[in-house]
């Protein structure tokens, strides 16, 4: 591709992202959609680009979406807010998890005929809504915050449990063996190394930064320190995405901390640092959205495969509904967000990662990774419906409710005008 040419895709790419995100603020459509069906006009459609070339970047593309996204949602939460509601967010994310993986075993055993391991891996890919995806959407919605951590800490968990549990099932598939304590155990390591490590570095960079006041290069430093956590995370087997919204948590409450531990000095973030993050933030996650239309592949398709996707496609929304039925039951809070919690099921990228590892260990199932694929377009259509519906009831419901009247206002009003 001509070198002009490319830098221009990628200015009317920011345009575009810039002016969906404003489309978004007024219509409440989400903009994901948008990125990412230009992204399959620029690939699969028009051949821009080659979505061969692209889908070798794919694991690299995701982690440093998922770090900047990540980052920047933790450090945009209320650490206590995510204590509080963390117990009720992993009940939830468990309970949708299990049920979504269970009921997609179970339509390809009895419907298409895959074997119940196949069925439960498809199960375990598509098992939770994409973090990279849920984050930037949930952030612009009119939503409570109670619903708001509920969604960011589902969509963290699930990108590790997905990712963690596929892993070990084409391992167990390829090597013909059973050991069910396997993904338990490498979970519960994951998690607990993740979280130590990030809160230990998330204390200590806080303690640098107060020197960084009013000087540059704050934010780039705490970038590297972010990449380098990362890094060493995933290398001592713990889980890099939890170890970044931890990390983020760290530095976006630092100051509230500061204080309950009766710490001497000034805390608090430099607005630049989080002005840097917004900026880097919003480029990182048009450019992400753009790509994931890209690497799309639908060349290959057929009654059958459209049948298997709707299917699947229900099998996760029934699943995500009881699990949302079952949340408001114990917290009647959440009613009102009940449309939103249900239909808010967004795959991604780590779903498209994994779609392509059980053919790379020799594991042939059919129609596997174009089920997958095609599933992301549709989990994001129906978040991007209810998110837009549920942003429309909101405004009616606001426009409907009349204001508080204040008693001998206009009593008052009249005497004024006399």
């Amino acid at each position: 591709m001509d070198v002009s040419l490319l830098i221009g895709l990628i200015g009317g790419i920011i345009f575009l992202g810039f002016f969906s995100l404003l489309f978004f603020e007024r219509t409440k459509i989400p903009n994901v959609l948008i990125l990412i069906l230009l992204g399959m006009l620029l690939g699969p459609l028009l051949k821009v680009f080659d979505p061969l070339y692209f889908i070798p970047l794919a694991p690299f593309v995701g982690a440093l979406a998922l770090i900047i996204i990540l980052l920047d949602g933790g450090m945009n939460l209320n650490l206590f807010k995510v204590i509080k509601e963390f117990p009720k967010a992993a009940l939830f994310t468990l309970f949708a998890f299990v049920l979504t993986t269970v009921f997609t075993m179970g339509l390809m055993h009895f419907a298409f005929g895959w074997t119940l391991l196949e069925g439960l891996l498809l199960g375990v890919v598509l098992g939770g809504p994409c973090s990279t995806i849920v984050v930037p959407i949930v952030s612009k919605l009119s939503l409570k915050d109670e619903a708001k951590t509920i969604l960011n800490i589902e969509a963290a968990i699930t990108d590790a449990l997905c990712i963690v549990i596929a892993i070990t099932l084409i391992q167990l598939i390829a090597s013909n063996t059973l050991e069910l304590s396997a993904p338990f155990r490498g979970i519960a390591s994951a998690f607990s190394i993740a979280a130590v490590l990030a809160v230990a570095v998330g204390v200590f960079w806080m303690n640098i930064l107060k020197g960084f006041h009013g000087r540059p290069f704050g934010y780039l430093l705490t970038l590297a320190v972010v990449f380098i956590l990362y890094a060493i995370v995933e290398s001592v087997g713990g889980n890099g995405a939890i170890s970044i919204l931890a990390f983020g948590l760290v530095l976006g409450n630092y100051a509230e901390l500061a204080k309950l531990l009766k710490a001497e000095g000034d805390f608090t973030l430099d607005t630049s640092i989080k002005a840097f993050q917004t900026e880097v933030s919003f480029f990182v996650k048009t450019f992400f959205f753009v790509y994931l239309g890209v690497i799309f592949n639908l060349s290959e398709t057929s009654t059958k495969l459209f049948l298997m996707s709707f299917g699947v496609l229900l099998a996760i929304f029934l699943a995500r509904l009881f699990s949302v039925k079952a949340l408001s039951f114990f917290d009647s809070s959440l009613k009102d967000s009940e449309t939103l919690l249900a239909t808010m099921m967004p795959r991604g990228l780590a779903a498209a990662v994994l779609a392509a590892m059980p053919l790379n260990s020799g594991i042939k199932i059919g129609f596997f990774i174009e089920v997958v694929l095609l599933v992301i377009i549709l989990t994001n259509i129906v978040s991007t419906v209810g998110a837009y519906v549920y942003e429309r009831k909101r405004v009616r419901h606001e426009k409907v409710a009349p204001g508080p009247r204040v008693l001998g206002q206009r009593d008052s009003n009249l005497k004024e005008k006399k």
